[in-house]
């Protein structure tokens, strides 16, 4: 355990120092890190990790819980507004193949959430942007692979003030009076990316798996592939011609799936899946399998990606 009062409760949120993984940083800490720039004050993140009084930890751990519980609520309110501008079926229809929104209501510590949204919803490479009172614009953009967002926002540099990031996720700085243009630009973009039809995500699925086949040796042994992150995703599994049973909310954002294939059931949770429309019939589930501790019981979890409806033969 370390000897930094800040560490050792950062670990204590995440579960305890003792098998303490990658994911753990991903989901627990990070994103209290996170949320002290994006809502609050940066600083005070960076003095928890220096500080050695574990009173003013506390008091500050207390501020960035805080936070991290604010921001996923502004988030909805601009997701909500999100959706009511577009359908996966208009864009298809209009050929459009990349989503771009900006408002001035939007809080600006929320817009990379809002993006991510975006790309689970259409499948399109997209950007949200926040304008303040003078007319500059704070962009966060997501993308699917085969579009990096970097090489595409070069070709739209002459209608922006800054620009930086990755292949799948990116910054903007843009005045109002030129978010038109580059909205037109991004377009046209990822347009000459497209190779025929939407820009529709390809999931590279590593195998197909029966209900029979997942259980907890199976996730103990992917975890020794492990830690997963860039340049070593975690794989993607699938479960073919199967039929969703039964939806049941958890929180505002989150949904379990409850899975049939055969006369055998699982259950599968989808985070931030709750407004993502699901087809009826026989389904295809992409998911990761995690391994899964909650009040003492440990299990094979199905963490889903996304859904289709099934092309499986039945």
């Amino acid at each position: 355990m370390s000897a930094w009062p800040g560490v050792r409760a950062f670990a204590r949120i995440a579960g305890g120092a003792d098998g303490l993984v990658a994911r753990d940083v991903s989901f627990r800490i990070a994103p209290r890190l996170n949320a002290a720039g994006r809502i609050g004050d940066a600083r005070h993140a960076l003095e928890i990790l220096l500080s050695d009084d574990p009173v003013r930890v506390e008091e500050l751990m207390r501020m960035l819980d805080e936070q991290n519980t604010q921001r996923p609520s502004f988030g909805v309110v601009v997701k909500e507004e999100l959706d009511g501008m577009f359908s996966l079926g208009a864009l298809d229809s209009a050929g459009v193949r990349s989503v771009v929104a900006g408002s001035e209501a939007w809080h600006p510590g929320v817009v990379g959430i809002a993006a991510s949204h975006l790309v689970k919803m259409y499948r399109r490479p997209s950007f949200v942007v926040s304008f303040d009172a003078t007319g500059y614009g704070k962009g966060s953009g997501r993308s699917v692979p085969g579009f990096p967002l970097v090489e595409l926002l070069r070709e739209c540099s002459e209608a922006l003030v800054t620009f930086g990031g990755h292949d799948a996720a990116a910054g903007i700085g843009v005045r109002r009076e030129r978010f038109e243009d580059f909205r037109v630009l991004f377009e046209k973009a990822v347009s000459r990316r497209a190779q025929g039809g939407g820009c529709l995500e390809e999931i590279a699925i590593e195998q197909c798996l029966e209900m029979g086949q997942i259980g907890l040796a199976l996730c103990e042994d992917i975890g020794r592939l492990g830690p997963f992150g860039m340049g070593n995703e975690a794989p993607l599994f699938s479960l073919e011609g199967v039929r969703i049973e039964r939806t049941v909310p958890r929180g505002e954002r989150h949904v379990r799936l409850d899975l049939a294939q055969g006369s055998r059931r699982c259950s599968a949770i989808w985070f931030d899946g709750a407004g993502v429309p699901l087809p009826s019939g026989l389904v295809d589930v992409a998911f990761e399998l995690q391994r899964n501790e909650y009040n003492g019981r440990v299990e094979a979890q199905l963490r889903v990606v996304a859904v289709r409806a099934s092309d499986a033969c039945v």
